[in-house]
């Protein structure tokens, strides 16, 4: 799922350049680093493609069943960022006043946020069809660092929020808090499938 998030993200991202290429500024050095990204991402997309095709992994693998309840709680994930992917795409404007992000956005500035939306949910996608918990405590490990990234980035910039006339910027920053206090409740929990340190050990057969 971690593969899919990135290949996706360098693909859709690439699209939204290239439709809105006029817009692009390419006089910072930063803008050269994310292009970069994009094209590297795209890259390993093409190559994890083939391999995929290739090598043929099998789609599932043993471990413990998935609880209903993680299956409900990645189903509410991927409707929830669904419908904040089709708002980005089919309604940028609504990006602009405040309401939800604390600050105008241009609509390739939306839609770079909407594309990323879809990668998240086309990789909640596939654990969701997997029955067994380990690839969901793989997904979180791999995303949690994004989502404390984005937490901090938007922490040291709360003044730009305004919470008082603007209440629904709550949304923007509720669920990145949302997302890594269940992210961590999750580990917590399971914390005996993803950490092979404080697995009961057996001896170990002895050599022939």
């Amino acid at each position: 799922s971690g593969l899919v998030y990135l290949w996706c993200f360098g693909v859709f991202e690439l699209v939204v350049l290239i439709a809105y290429r006029d817009n692009v500024r390419t006089d910072h050095v930063v803008a050269w680093l994310y292009l970069a990204t994009i094209v590297l991402l795209t890259a390993a997309a093409v190559v994890g493609v083939i391999d995929v095709a290739r090598l043929r992994p099998a789609p599932e693998m043993q471990g413990h069943p998935m609880p209903a309840v993680l299956r409900t709680l990645v189903l509410i994930f991927i409707l929830f960022v669904g419908y904040l992917f089709s708002v980005a795409m089919l309604r940028p404007s609504a990006a602009v006043g405040g309401g939800v992000f604390p600050e105008d956005m241009s609509s390739f500035t939306v839609r770079s946020f909407g594309v990323y939306f879809l990668a998240l949910v086309l990789a909640a996608i596939v654990v969701a069809r997997r029955s067994t918990v380990e690839p969901l405590l793989a997904h979180i490990i791999g995303g949690i660092g994004i989502t404390i990234a984005i937490l901090l980035a938007s922490m040291f910039h709360l003044d730009v929020f305004d919470f008082s006339d603007h209440p629904g910027q709550w949304i923007y920053l509720g669920s990145y808090i949302v997302v890594l206090g269940v992210s961590l409740a999750v580990l917590g929990y399971f914390r005996s499938m993803w950490r092979p340190d404080i697995v009961e050990r057996r001896p170990a057969a002895p050599s022939p």
